[in-house]
């Protein structure tokens, strides 16, 4: 009791003047409609300062959550796109048959997508790899293509049942077809391990046309990706020794930003590679 006395005594003078200040301004906004006015308009300014303060914490407490969603979305939009685009190209002209009016046309996408949390990411060595939370027990397999909504991530190389490592696109060991979107003229693009946002592409021939900025993307070559996967765009090019250019690639993914990827599922490309080993091996 004595404590808070001293207390009281002590600081007196201070609780006074705002005291007094308290019963000025109320008498200020009793007589005068205009300070009444400012005086509420202030009051408003804090109290909407507050809330947008208080809903910017809890937009960013909530922001993982909307990050899962979007992601969901995203995997069902990739979903619903492939099988979009196998019954624009795979499905043959209608030709009317007497024999066969009931016969329903069946379609199979082509190509399975499956998301997965990033949770180890390398950038700064030669064999660059990622760590994924999902392996056999979710369907992943090795050779699989990893993507983002922004370009090409990597290939899987091994799997565990809830794991699975990639094999960054920066990584000097991996090498994938690619293809200008605009001429059509593919290459091989691979990491010269120097930048980590700048990947080379080679063998494009020094007849195709050639434009800084034109885009990248993947050739439909491989077993493993699509065709029109983004990569990047063209930042400079010169000529090597031979007759071929060598072109700097800008790549379009953000490395050391991954957070969520695809896993991309090519269900008939064992049938592919069974068909070319057999193919290479008879010449």
């Amino acid at each position: 009791m004595n404590s808070l006395i001293r207390f009281l005594f002590r600081y007196h003078i201070i609780f006074l003047f705002v005291f007094l200040e308290v019963i000025a301004l109320v008498l200020i906004s009793s007589d005068s409609l205009y300070q009444r006015y400012r005086m509420v308009s202030a009051a408003r300014s804090v109290s909407g300062a507050l809330h947008d303060w208080v809903g910017g914490i809890s937009d960013y407490v909530d922001l993982r959550d909307q990050n899962d969603i979007l992601v969901r979305e995203n995997l069902n939009l990739r979903r619903k796109l492939a099988d979009y685009g196998d019954m624009e190209t795979n499905i043959a002209p209608y030709v009317p048959d007497t024999l066969l009016q009931d016969t329903a046309i069946k379609v199979v996408a082509q190509y399975h997508y499956y998301s997965a949390k990033v949770v180890s990411n390398s950038v700064n060595k030669q064999h660059n790899f990622i760590t994924i939370k999902a392996g056999t027990s979710n369907g992943v397999r090795p050779q699989m293509g990893v993507i983002t909504s922004n370009g090409l991530v990597g290939v899987v190389k091994s799997c565990s049942k809830n794991y699975s490592t990639v094999i960054s696109l920066l990584n000097t060991d991996l090498k994938v077809s690619a293809k200008l979107r605009r001429t059509g003229y593919f290459g091989s693009f691979a990491w010269d391990g120097i930048s980590q946002d700048i990947v080379i592409l080679s063998e494009i021939p020094q007849n195709a046309d050639v434009v800084v900025g034109d885009t990248v993307v993947t050739s439909g070559y491989s077993s493993m990706f699509p065709e029109g996967i983004m990569l990047g765009f063209i930042k400079d090019f010169d000529m090597t020794g031979g007759s071929f250019y060598r072109i700097r690639v800008k790549l379009s993914s953000e490395f050391q930003k991954l957070n969520y990827v695809y896993l991309v599922d090519n269900v008939q490309s064992e049938e592919q590679t069974q068909l070319e080993s057999i193919d290479i091996k008879n010449d």
